[in-house]
């Protein structure tokens, strides 16, 4: 599986939107799962589902704090997205600023454990959605967050492995 260098570069901005969406899927999951009935309203949650925070806190969390969290950790999330997808040094047409000058492989295994990590991460909070047809956007974010973790990291699995070849 090879990538070109203008494929890499427009999978690692993709990234971004990805991450910029966080907030509002956090916000608008919580309240589209409680729409639908899905929690016990016994609970002690605003939306009707169980909660570990007093709700007030909750929601304050999710509405100012993950948000500026977001735009404060933006910067280090590009950087570490173009560096996931950054190519080998050599052969490079494209200017990859927020990337690694050598490449995702040099950054073996470290990046691509991070990126495992997310894929998980992103999966586990696809898994919290259950499966009903009105959450389906729910899942496709999920999802494809995942799938962008995994892709970063089996290229630079692949990298690596180029790198060791040669």
């Amino acid at each position: 599986m090879r990538l070109g260098e203008r494929a890499r570069w427009l999978i690692a901005l993709a990234g971004v939107p990805l991450w910029l969406a966080l907030p509002l899927i956090f916000h608008e999951g919580r309240i589209a799962k409680g729409s639908l009935h899905l929690c016990d309203p016994t609970s002690t949650g605003p939306d009707g589902c169980p909660t570990d925070y007093i709700p007030v806190l909750e929601v304050m969390l999710e509405v100012l704090v993950l948000p500026f969290l977001i735009l404060v950790m933006l910067y280090p999330f590009a950087r570490f997205a173009f560096s996931l997808y950054s190519p080998p040094s050599e052969g490079r047409r494209l200017k990859w600023r927020l990337g690694m000058s050598a490449g995702a492989a040099a950054a073996w295994p470290v990046l691509q454990g991070i990126a495992i990590g997310g894929a998980a991460w992103a999966l586990w909070r696809m898994l919290t959605y259950p499966f009903v047809g009105a959450l389906w956007p729910f899942h496709l974010y999920w999802g494809a967050f995942a799938l962008w973790f995994g892709l970063g990291a089996l290229i630079g699995l692949l990298d690596e492995r180029r790198a060791n070849a040669a």
